[in-house]
């Protein structure tokens, strides 16, 4: 049946919230009639029975109540045909997660309003070393060498790290695991702001992953931008992983709360590094509003450039060993033509969830290396608020030391990232 005869069912709702939604007969909006909405493959990764609900978008964006209104329909397909809805998102997508069964799975892919449905999948993190949490010691007098490599154009070392900035007051939003705010490395410049795991840890950090990777932007030790404030939203659990749901709400916070011309850092690969499109979605909201955003190219040592979240207007960091060679060891580091650049990302240290002085040595992978470029644009911010994507993409590969690499792969620039005094 057309949707335009179904104006005389239609009914306002208010909510206990206070906002309100449209509601109308699932079974009057979309008969059998109505061809399916494509629905994405399922993987081993996938949660049996629960989905993204992506649709079509509404005559205008973001939140607005034309976005909340073009929800109603399928949410109350989905709910009439016996499905629990779980999550809306508004601002990145348009759409919704839900338990469905097969039968309200086709439901919902019959509404002429849905554009595409995908499974939700655990998406995990790079497992750290086993032996990587030492006995609490001093903090290092000497720059690790992942700092000490950014800001000389060749080697050898010199133990010394010579930032032109220090970011102070530039806030960074860090997705991730969350955080250890009370870590002397931040010095009481790190907040936790949104979770959207909901297993009563709040923003606090129970994984590791999210702490080191905040100590490579803002750490007093360990990071590019020694006075910049971490905002951390935390969207992977204790075990490091996160459901694509997850990491949609996290995104989807994001994009309403920061500031346009904010610095995100997204150190998260897609499962397997398989491309996700409702992720790809979000990320790319992201951009269009403004946000300075960092990906990741991934841990899988491939080619293929499908690692998600991704766009191509934002940056997205490889990561290097000690002799400025792609890491190829532990973590692997994907690489192509959709990498921007490479950074140190291979035996790095930084700070730890576990305690307030906590230090974790050899860590692997891309997800320390979008860090330091995450660092490298809050630096850049202090002198230019009103930085663009473009004009932060442009920075990086233009001040990058060109061809120092080596076996970087195929297709991928031989650029490393360079933090350093300009002249040099």
């Amino acid at each position: 049946m057309a949707r335009s005869t179904l104006a005389a069912s239609l009914a306002l709702a208010l909510v206990a919230t206070g906002g309100t939604v449209l509601t109308w007969s699932a079974s009057a909006a979309a008969g059998p009639s109505e061809p399916l909405a494509p629905l994405q493959a399922a993987g081993a990764d996938a949660v049996d029975g629960r989905y993204i609900v992506v649709l079509k978008k509404p005559a205008r964006g973001g939140a607005t109540a034309s976005a909340h209104r073009a929800l109603a329909g399928p949410v109350t397909t989905a709910r009439e045909a016996g499905g629990t809805v779980r999550r809306s998102y508004t601002e990145t997508l348009h759409g919704f997660s839900a338990d469905l069964s097969d039968a309200a799975l086709d439901e919902v892919r019959r509404d002429p309003e849905v554009a595409y449905v995908q499974p939700v999948r655990v998406h995990r993190q790079e497992a750290a070393p086993a032996a990587s949490r030492p006995a609490p010691r001093a903090t290092q007098q000497r720059a690790p060498w992942h700092l000490d490599r950014i800001d000389q154009r060749k080697l050898p070392l010199n133990t010394r790290y010579s930032p032109t900035g220090d970011a102070s007051g530039v806030p960074v939003y860090v997705l991730d695991s969350g955080i250890r705010a009370s870590h002397k490395e931040f010095e009481g410049r790190a907040s936790g702001v949104y979770s959207a795991i909901k297993d009563g840890n709040g923003t606090k950090d129970c994984a590791g992953h999210g702490t080191f990777v905040a100590s490579h932007i803002a750490g007093r030790t360990y990071g590019v931008a020694k006075k910049a404030k971490i905002r951390a939203v935390r969207i992977l659990g204790c075990d490091n992983s996160a459901t694509t749901e997850e990491i949609l709400d996290g995104m989807n916070w994001t994009t309403k709360n920061a500031p346009a011309s904010s610095v995100v850092n997204m150190s998260i690969q897609s499962s397997d590094g398989i491309a996700d499109r409702a992720m790809d979605d979000a990320a790319k909201a992201m951009v269009d509003k403004g946000l300075l955003v960092v990906f990741i190219a991934g841990n899988f040592g491939k080619g293929d450039c499908q690692n998600s979240p991704k766009d191509p207007r934002a940056i997205t960091m490889g990561a290097t060993n000690k002799t400025d060679a792609r890491n190829t060891d532990a973590n692997p580091s994907s690489y192509g033509s959709c990498v921007t650049a490479f950074a140190p990302g291979a035996g790095v240290s930084g700070a730890g969830e576990g305690s307030d002085t906590e230090v974790l040595k050899g860590w692997n992978g891309t997800s320390f290396a979008a860090p330091l470029a995450a660092g490298t644009l809050a630096v850049a911010k202090r002198d230019n608020p009103d930085l663009t994507m473009a004009e932060a993409k442009k920075l990086i590969t233009s001040t990058a030391t060109r061809g120092v690499l080596k076996n970087i792969g195929k297709g991928s620039p031989n650029r490393l990232l360079y933090a350093g005094p300009t002249g040099r």
